[in-house]
């Protein structure tokens, strides 16, 4: 008998991309993120594809100029 043990893939984000993750949604547009934190949009960009990625899924949907989250 063959048994397939799935196992369960957790990811943790480190604390900083929570609290980043929670300003970027909480201002609105990664400029308006990305003036309040002093970094550049891309920059912005650049972190959530990296939390993107970690957790396999897409975040955040790209409007013109802004976002909204995913269900997600």
């Amino acid at each position: 008998m063959n048994y397939v043990i799935k196992v369960l893939e957790i990811t943790l984000l480190d604390i900083n991309q929570l609290v980043l993750f929670y300003q970027i949604a909480k201002a609105g547009s990664y400029v308006a993120a990305a003036e309040q934190i002093g970094v550049t949009p891309s920059w912005i960009s650049r972190q959530i594809k990296d939390i993107e990625t970690k957790l396999k899924m897409n975040v955040l949907e790209k409007h013109y100029g802004s976002f909204k989250l995913t269900p997600e």
